[in-house]
């Protein structure tokens, strides 16, 4: 497992319950397509970024929207993007809030 796969997962994971109220969240892997396979459009991956940097710390460029295929591609741009002074956000273990 890659360095910040685990947080990234459940950071999809949330996403898709806000998205989807109510449906089953699948088991997410690296090599699922974020629109084919998870159904995250073009506003929910703008909102993913959005997650990510805040969680991570990172700044992303928001032109990596338009060529974020999967959860692989996303993990990519997270180890090469230049850490921000922001500090990094943990996120809860489940069940107990921050």
């Amino acid at each position: 497992m890659r360095q910040h796969e685990a947080t990234l997962i459940h950071l999809i994971e949330d996403l898709l319950r806000e998205l989807r109220p109510g449906a089953s969240v699948p088991v997410i892997h690296p090599d699922h397509a974020l629109e084919e396979d998870l159904g995250i459009d073009s506003l929910g991956r703008a909102e993913l970024l959005m997650r990510v940097e805040r969680q991570f710390g990172v700044s992303l460029p928001s032109s990596i929207l338009v060529n974020l295929k999967s959860v692989a591609d996303l993990l990519d741009h997270i180890d090469k993007a230049p850490r921000g002074d922001r500090p990094v956000h943990r996120h809860p273990p489940e069940g107990r809030a921050e």
